[in-house]
């Protein structure tokens, strides 16, 4: 088995999100999901994937219908989430994910790159590329535990 089947065969199943930070020049460590984010990532042996990022104060909205929320209320709701999916691949230790549905319009049709920082049977560290995240430029870092 080579190196990028043993990677794609290893990532295969479902991930909980254990935490997310975001890594800035000068040493600066931001949590833009919150001290304990939540969060689930899943791929599959056929190549999809979906991922779901919650922050970890959301607030409720007034009403239990989606469509009766407030514009501020949905607003909050959707900056305090990101959800995606579509396929993948794996070339090294480089995870590309192609984004076919997402809650973000703007990525639809885009490459989401991660690079594998860590895994075994029982967890997983992704790192981002270079990026802006919630008005911040710098490397997140997500760190994932497996549940089957």
């Amino acid at each position: 088995m080579s190196g990028e089947q043993h990677a794609a065969t290893s990532l295969c199943g479902v991930w909980r999100l254990r935490s997310a930070e975001v890594r800035c020049k000068g040493e600066k460590v931001v949590y833009p999901w919150g001290s304990t984010p939540d969060g689930y990532l899943f791929y599959t042996n056929n190549g999809q994937m979906a991922v779901l990022l919650a922050h970890a104060q959301r607030t409720p909205g007034a009403s239990a219908d989606l469509w009766a929320g407030s514009e501020e209320e949905l607003a909050r709701a959707a900056r305090t989430f990101i959800a995606y999916a579509g396929t993948y691949q794996v070339c090294g230790q480089t995870i590309v994910h192609q984004v076919e549905i997402s809650l973000y319009s703007n990525w639809v049709g885009s490459e989401q790159i991660r690079f594998i920082e860590d895994i075994t049977p029982e967890k997983l560290v992704l790192r981002t590329p270079l990026m802006s995240i919630a008005h911040t430029e710098g490397i997140g870092y997500l760190f994932w535990e497996k549940q089957a």
